[in-house]
This record gives C-alpha cells, sequence and structure tokens, in this order.
C-alpha cells in the first residue's frame, strides 16, 4: 500500500501545483465578452494600450510604458493631451439606441468596409495572489470597437462591439469632444508636438546659427544648471558683465514651451510647395543632459493670400513659419511661439547693436 502511494506521490504534487497555480493565475484571466451595450471602459481600469486600424492603412499604436510615458508606434513621444481625452472618452461611452432597423443593412456594411477598428489593452498581472498588486504585468485586450465616427444618413457616432452583431449610435457623456475627433488613423495626428521640453536644468548646450549674418550666431554653454558661458561666432568666452542677464531666464525658460502646430507627413521627400527657401534662416541646436542632441531648422515661408497680409507686404508669411526637427519632416509653427529663442547674438549684449532682424 504504502509502495503505491510512494509512486503516486508525484502526480499528486504535480496535480496539487497545478491547482495552486491556477488558483493565482485564474483570478486575472477575465474571459468574460462584455455585453453589446458594454461600451464603457470602467474607471478603476488602467490603460496601457491602443490600436487604430482600418483595412487597407498602417496600425496606429498607442502604448504606455513601464515609466508612464505614452509612444506612439514606439517611436515617437505621444501628445500626452491627446491620450488622456482618448481614454477618458473610453470611460465616458454612452448608448442612445440601436441604429434604426430602416438604414442597419447599410450602416452594418459600412462599419465592415471603412469602420476604424479600435482595441483597447488593459494592465493585467500573470500572478494574483488574493490582497496583492499581483506579479508579472501582462496586457489584456477588454475591448475591440468597430466605429463608424460619422456616417453619410447623419445618426451620429455609431459603433458596434466586434463580437456582437447590433451597431448603436454612441455618445461621449459629459465630453465637448467627439469620436471622430479622437479616433485619428494617422500616427503624425499623436505625436507629441513640443520639440525639446527640457528645463534650463536639464540643458547642457545651446548652439544658434544666424545664416544671413554669421557674426550674429553663439553658443550658451551650461553646467548643472548653474554655471553659464556664451561663446561668440569665433568661439570666444564673451565676459559675464557684459551679457543683459535679465534676458537669459526668459531665452532659456521657453526652451520648454517649444511646440509646432502641425506636423506635415511626407514633406521630408517632398518639400511644401509654399517653402520660399530651401535654407534655414536660423538653426538652434539643443544638447541635454541625457546625451540627446534636438536640432530645429526655421524655414520662411511664402506670404499667405487669406487677407492676414496686405498688399504690398513682405513677400513671406510674418505669421507662420516652417519647422524642421531633426531633420525630419517640416511643420507649420508660429512665430509667437518661437520668438522668445530665435534671438541674434547682439540681442544678449549690453547696449548692443540690436538693429538685426530676422524679417528683412
Amino acid at each position: 500500500m504504502l509502495s503505491y502511494i510512494k509512486k503516486g506521490l508525484p502526480v499528486i504534487v504535480a496535480i496539487l501545483a497545478l491547482l495552486a497555480a491556477l488558483f493565482v493565475v485564474l483570478p486575472g484571466l477575465s474571459l468574460r465578452q462584455p455585453g453589446e451595450r458594454e461600451f464603457r471602459v470602467d474607471r478603476d481600469e488602467e490603460l496601457v494600450r491602443v490600436e487604430l486600424s482600418r483595412p487597407g492603412e498602417e496600425l496606429v499604436a498607442l502604448e504606455k510604458t513601464a515609466e508612464g510615458q505614452w509612444l506612439v508606434n514606439d517611436s515617437y513621444h505621444a501628445n500626452e493631451q491627446a491620450i488622456r481625452e482618448l481614454l477618458s472618452a473610453f470611460m465616458n461611452l454612452e448608448v442612445r439606441r440601436p441604429v434604426p432597423s430602416g438604414q442597419r443593412s447599410q450602416i452594418k456594411d459600412e462599419l465592415e468596409e471603412k469602420g476604424v477598428h479600435v482595441e483597447v489593452f488593459a494592465k493585467r498581472h500573470w500572478i494574483n495572489i488574493p490582497g496583492s498588486a499581483g506579479f508579472i504585468p501582462r496586457q489584456q485586450r477588454i475591448r475591440h470597437y468597430i466605429a463608424l465616427p460619422q456616417n453619410s444618413d447623419n445618426h451620429g457616432h455609431v459603433m458596434r462591439l466586434s463580437h456582437a452583431d447590433m451597431p448603436y449610435e454612441v455618445h461621449l457623456s459629459g465630453m465637448p469632444a467627439d469620436m471622430s475627433e479622437l479616433l485619428a488613423l494617422h500616427a503624425h495626428s499623436w505625436r507629441d508636438p513640443y520639440v525639446a521640453a527640457l528645463t534650463p536644468g536639464e540643458i547642457t548646450k545651446v548652439q544658434a546659427t544666424v545664416h544671413a549674418n554669421e557674426t550674429e550666431s553663439y553658443q550658451w554653454y551650461l553646467s548643472a544648471g548653474e554655471d553659464l558661458s556664451m561663446l561668440n561666432h569665433e568661439a570666444e568666452v564673451i565676459a559675464f558683465d557684459k551679457i543683459d542677464k535679465e534676458k537669459l531666464a526668459p531665452y532659456f525658460h521657453q526652451i520648454q514651451r517649444l511646440h509646432y502646430e502641425r506636423l506635415l507627413p511626407g514633406t521630408n521627400e517632398e518639400k511644401p510647395a509654399d517653402l520660399l527657401s530651401h535654407k534655414p534662416f536660423y538653426t538652434l541646436i539643443v544638447d541635454d543632459v541625457y546625451d540627446h542632441q534636438t536640432k530645429l531648422e526655421f524655414f520662411k515661408r511664402s506670404a499667405t493670400v487669406d487677407g492676414t497680409l496686405q498688399p504690398g507686404d513682405r513677400l513671406y508669411d510674418t505669421n507662420r513659419f516652417y519647422l524642421r526637427v531633426n531633420d525630419g519632416d517640416y511643420a507649420l509653427a508660429q512665430y509667437v511661439v518661437f520668438q522668445p529663442v530665435i534671438r541674434p547674438f547682439s540681442w544678449f549684449i549690453k547696449n548692443g547693436d540690436h538693429s538685426f532682424t530676422f524679417f528683412e
């Protein structure tokens, strides 16, 4: 009898180990499909990934890193405000009514042909012990919507869950945005428009080149956010008592606020048609404590014909220019945002000749 028990002991141990594994793993495996009207995501969920796609178009993946930073397609920092609005939308979705029966067949076809697939993933753990936060994080898809943000029959915003058959008219409770604005299928629409979000303490060097007048070029060197030195275009150190110190704080603090208005995808290969010159009028290169370098090139664009400039005014747009970041695509940017850093050497010098302007 004892020999039989000894022979069966490994099997018993294996079964107990399996049961224990199931005990800690199964609580984290929610295999239940949401009901066909369960569009809203619970506010307690920690959403960590969203995939946007449409048949025949490139997937846009928005994912949260372990450090809490959202990335676009694993390559670019995401616009955090846009991400917050999107996640909030999932938690505020409300069903108004099923799509009217007379239009249901047509709308189902439209959803199949041109619907936007939205897959939402939440944080889960492989090991879940009662009373513990869990171990070994993973992602689990908790919603898969197919959305027709605005259909031709003006029924508002139509969605269905991928495993369900019935499409519903939905709206965002308490939110000014709508699904048409939130389901952008172009990766550039989700990228962070801030080009160098660095505080003065994170900056180690700033190099400015004034292409029309090299004598107005300069360099700044910063050490631990305290030691500061300025070099002219010939790399000569400028005595600190010759520098207008009141201008330094606004200049360096403005760098973290620099952002473009709109990125123009594809312009790296095909330049914007209204680019006034292929040569930049100003270049700013910023080095940081993370051993990263950001190069900003500023280009003038042709004057617009939208009525903002009077006949006889300058031949270039005095409101907006083209910005190129790290030799990438061009972006439309506003002078009013970047003007605090578009400064010549003489601007920093006490009693200097400040007659030089970029707007000749």
